[in-house]
């Protein structure tokens, strides 16, 4: 089975092709370019193949621009991605840079394949730490902010609670929360937080309509991002250019349909990372209980008050019937006396 994606930019066709060689025989993915522009189409077209970059080798000298400018805007478009400097001109301040650039390692130039892959394996499992670290961060915290979802006894105030701890957890620009109506028959905005423009999905959607209804029907998560794989039926409805990605998550407690979350990012904010969507996942699952919670509370209390009501108006009628009333006669009763309750 092939291994991590890593992306080889270098000017010199002889360095990627020895690189090429040296990753292929250790099962690694590899794509090349020569440079920024060439870089960057390579990640857009990973992505539209639904893989990640996972590492990036980047020659430090290369006509126009240097390693660090393009490993930074590499990052921008993808904040995990690794990075192995590689360079004819090892020095102490060179090093140095690289490191403070976010670079594993420095690698010099001409490439031993033996280094080369050292350098690689290293960068890659350290990569694997932090984004191990940083998912159980981000889990932990979330954790700590569910335990806010337990402490709220008002459904609006649940609602609210859950769309900003969506923004909030996941680095969002909006988030809304849309549920069934009592008909089971549309999907409403219950809440919703962030900026505009409004979230994907907005409005009333028919249960099953793409795209929170095409979710809520299928009971399985849908992330929205440029070369996403996609139903065709959810990628027609797709006209929001200014999203550029989202994620939309079924609420179903026990397997019943009650709702989506959707979680949106625009413009220039990137897509999601795994370590989001897993945080998304958490979010909605836990969001799902305790909307149901709440909701079965709440149906408790409006049968506990109705039946309240019931009694109440039976002792009332009771106490207003007339009553037969004992005379003492050898005959038994008398005829009927009216006695109202408050003689």
């Amino acid at each position: 089975m092939p291994r991590e994606t890593v992306l080889v930019v270098d000017d010199d066709e002889a360095t990627r092709q020895a690189c090429r060689a040296a990753l292929e025989t250790a099962r690694f993915r590899v794509a090349e370019a020569a440079d920024l522009p060439a870089a960057a189409r390579a990640i857009d077209h990973l992505k539209a193949a639904s893989t990640a970059c996972d590492l990036a080798l980047v020659d430090y000298l290369m006509p126009e621009q240097n390693g660090f400018n393009v490993f930074h805007h590499l990052r921008r478009a993808q904040p995990d991605l690794a990075g192995i400097l590689l360079t004819g001109h090892t020095s102490l301040n060179v090093a140095v840079e690289a490191l403070n650039r976010s670079f594993s390692q420095v690698i010099p130039k001409p490439i031993e394949p033996r280094n080369l892959l050292e350098a690689v394996e290293a960068a890659l499992a350290e990569r694997r730490t932090v984004l191990e670290n940083a998912r159980l961060r981000a889990l932990t915290r979330l954790y700590d902010a569910l335990d806010r979802l337990a402490s709220v006894t008002a459904i609006d105030g649940l609602y609210q609670c859950i769309v900003r701890l969506a923004v909030e957890e996941i680095s969002a620009d909006s988030a809304s929360l849309m549920l069934l109506d009592e008909r089971r028959m549309h999907l409403y905005v219950a809440s919703a937080h962030g900026h505009a423009p409004p979230p994907v999905g907005g409005g009333k959607h028919f249960y099953g309509e793409p795209i929170c209804g095409w979710v809520l029907r299928h009971g399985v998560a849908l992330e929205l991002a440029p070369g996403k794989p996609l139903p065709a039926a959810v990628r027609a409805a797709m006209h929001r250019p200014e999203v550029s990605a989202a994620v939309c998550l079924p609420l179903c407690p026990g397997g019943r349909p009650l709702g989506v979350l959707n979680i949106n990012r625009y413009g220039g904010g990137g897509g999601f990372l795994p370590g989001d969507l897993e945080v998304a996942t958490v979010l909605a699952s836990d969001a799902a209980l305790t909307i149901q919670r709440l909701v079965l509370l709440e149906e408790r209390r409006r049968r506990e008050r109705a039946a309240t009501v019931g009694r109440l108006a039976s002792t009332i009628i009771h106490d207003r019937r007339p009553r037969r009333r004992w005379t003492g006669s050898s005959s038994g009763w008398a005829n009927w006396t009216a006695c109202a309750s408050s003689s």
